[in-house]
């Protein structure tokens, strides 16, 4: 009796997607992109709801004929996918796989085979980048301190991300000095001898950076934009006279940025030369390729990025070009062990050994949305 009660039910949620899955297959078939102003005001506001809750459907109900129609549609051919696409239809079904079994990244334990297929997806990327032969990466994947890279819910995260790691790297321990981490930006300038610490890179960086430098406790300020130029490219000289003019006043560069792909036109900053200039003035040298990394995968144009594999860090938006859900980006770290650098340990989590995802993450919790990565690179 309870295994026929069961399938009944199944059949009715069963049912009830599919009726939801054609109407929003309906809204994607049509031309518009909405019909609707920016401002949008929704009928029957959650507050009304709250004391006298309605039933699974008539939510989903009031989805379909509320909101649904005032919704982007991602699918239009009058769409031009500013900062996301629209998704392949194997997307969907995934989700209805991974949502109901809510695997948590963040802990092996918590997500176990999903940990091993986000590592492999990452690796597949961080191939394409680098190219780095086989025993490189069964080497490092050996390594418990070692990531490859990590899963982030967006660009800006990665970003973010990758400005900690260099200013850790920069202002790392020393004899009497703990590490900027530890121990703050005051005492980091005052232990390594300088007045300051600055980023390098171009006027059309993302302003995830502004918020890096925010968070990193440095200030937006000591973000140095360069001019770019009449095709939206930082000139290198121009780069290698603001580092100087930096470390003249004692402000360390503890990070050149150089953009494949910018928000703004899609120029490609002379990545090559740039990553040459980082390491002869030993910074760590970032590439932001959050639109343009695609490009590795075309025969005819990945020698637009030719330099990218010099880069300490890169950073990739799946949900661009890859047509992937937002909230699947990733940083690379071209060295392995570079991870060592921002990685935190837990009494409940992430200890030594357990090779947790989580331990150099900027994000705690996280979804498993690194299989639709994996999918994508296998469908």
């Amino acid at each position: 009796m309870q295994a026929e009660q069961a399938r009944a039910t199944f059949y009715v949620r069963s049912g009830m997607d599919q009726w939801a899955a054609d109407r929003v297959m309906a809204f994607q078939a049509g031309k518009n992109i909405t019909t609707a102003s920016p401002d949008v005001e929704l009928e029957r506001p959650l507050s009304s709801r709250m004391l006298s809750p309605i039933t699974q459907q008539e939510y989903l109900e009031w989805i379909l004929d509320s909101v649904l129609p005032k919704c982007i549609n991602m699918r239009s051919p009058r769409c031009l996918a500013h900062m996301a696409n629209s998704v392949p239809e194997f997307i969907s079904t995934l989700a209805q796989v991974l949502i109901p079994l809510n695997q948590n990244m963040a802990k092996r334990q918590a997500s176990r085979a999903f940990s091993r297929l986000e590592e492999d997806a990452i690796i597949e990327l961080h191939k394409l980048v680098y190219g780095f032969p086989a025993g490189f990466y069964a080497h490092h994947r050996a390594d418990e301190s070692a990531a490859f890279g990590l899963m982030v819910g967006g660009g800006t995260l990665a970003n973010m991300t990758a400005i900690w790691t260099a200013r850790n790297r920069c202002f790392g321990p020393m004899p009497g000095f703990a590490g900027i981490e530890e121990e703050g930006a005051a005492e980091a300038f005052r232990a390594h001898g300088y007045a300051g610490a600055a980023v390098v890179g171009s006027e059309l960086m993302h302003y995830s950076f502004d918020k890096a430098m925010g968070m990193a406790g440095l200030g937006t300020r000591a973000l140095s934009k360069v001019p770019a130029d009449v095709d939206g490219r930082i000139a290198v000289h121009d780069a290698e006279e603001r580092i100087a003019e930096m470390e003249s006043a004692k402000r360390k560069v503890f990070a050149l940025v150089a953009i494949a792909g910018t928000t703004d036109c899609g120029s490609i900053d002379p990545l090559e030369k740039l990553g040459e200039l980082a390491r002869r003035r030993g910074i760590h040298y970032h590439v932001d390729a959050a639109w343009g990394a695609p490009l590795l995968f075309s025969r005819r144009s990945r020698g637009l990025l030719r330099g990218i594999e010099l880069a300490d860090t890169v950073t990739i938006d799946g949900h661009k070009q890859f047509h992937l859900p937002i909230g699947t980006s990733l940083l690379l770290f071209r060295d392995p062990r570079m991870a060592a650098v921002i990685r935190k340990r837990a009494s409940y989590m992430l200890q030594e050994g357990t090779r947790d995802l989580g331990s150099h993450s900027p994000e705690g919790s996280r979804s498993a949305a690194s299989v639709y990565l994996h999918a994508a690179l296998s469908i």
